[in-house]
């Protein structure tokens, strides 16, 4: 089965995926003692100058230690890394779930509303500001219901990517030039990750971020991440 691949624009780019720990912030400093926490960092911050220069999405999500990086340009390139990070006093660390994209550490400023990243290589930086921000939250199993897409696989050549809950049962399907993956089982939540019991195989956690809308999942079939959207 393939991983997904993002393009890298050439200038401000980016991180992302969902390998560990979930969606709730935590209150406790990372084992650096920085004076910040990972609450500190929760919410959705905007570049605003990306914005004015062209961009029609410039954005990091955090929640927890999970993290989002999302770009869209004025062509419509799109750009999106889910992920999970660490920090100290003034520098943040990226990380990618396996095989997928390079982690990397840059410096950082984190005042109230205002999140500065300077400059590390070709990854974004700039001054990001928060605006409103709605937190992740433990889904019903009501709520998963139906069938979620990952639309951004589709785009990158996957004929079909989806999961689908029904009662307590659960469906991953992928279909690529490889060939077709079914996995069919029953699944339960907890709060911070899917449990799905895969029919005669094994029980894998999935960890996510449940936004209502969207659903972050990693570790599906113990190596893809994605971003879900309900059909």
């Amino acid at each position: 089965m393939k991983t997904l691949k993002v393009l890298v624009l050439p200038v401000l780019i980016l991180a992302l995926i969902l390998a560990g720990c979930s969606g709730g912030g935590s209150t406790s400093n990372d084992s650096s003692g920085s004076a910040n926490t990972y609450d500190d960092f929760i919410g959705t911050w905007v570049n605003r100058a990306a914005i004015n220069n062209g961009y029609r999405e410039f954005f990091w999500t955090f929640t927890g230690n999970e993290c989002l990086f999302r770009s869209v340009d004025g062509n419509g390139n799109l750009i999106s890394r889910l992920g999970t990070f660490t920090f100290t006093n003034n520098q943040i660390t990226f990380i990618p779930p396996p095989g997928t994209w390079t982690g990397y550490t840059q410096r950082y400023t984190l005042q109230g509303n205002t999140l500065t990243l300077e400059e590390a290589g070709q990854n974004p930086s700039g001054t990001f500001t928060r605006p409103d921000y709605a937190p992740s939250r433990v889904p019903t199993v009501q709520e998963l219901q139906g069938r979620w897409v990952g639309a951004e696989a589709l785009v990158a050549g996957w004929r079909e990517y989806y999961v689908e809950f029904s009662g307590n049962r659960l469906l991953v399907r992928i279909v690529d030039s490889a060939g077709t993956t079914n996995a069919p089982g029953s699944f339960t939540i907890t709060d911070t990750a899917i449990i799905h019991n895969i029919d005669g195989y094994k029980t894998v956690s999935m960890p996510y971020v449940f936004y209502g809308d969207q659903l972050w999942m990693s570790n599906i079939m113990e190596r893809d991440s994605a971003i879900l959207v309900k059909q």
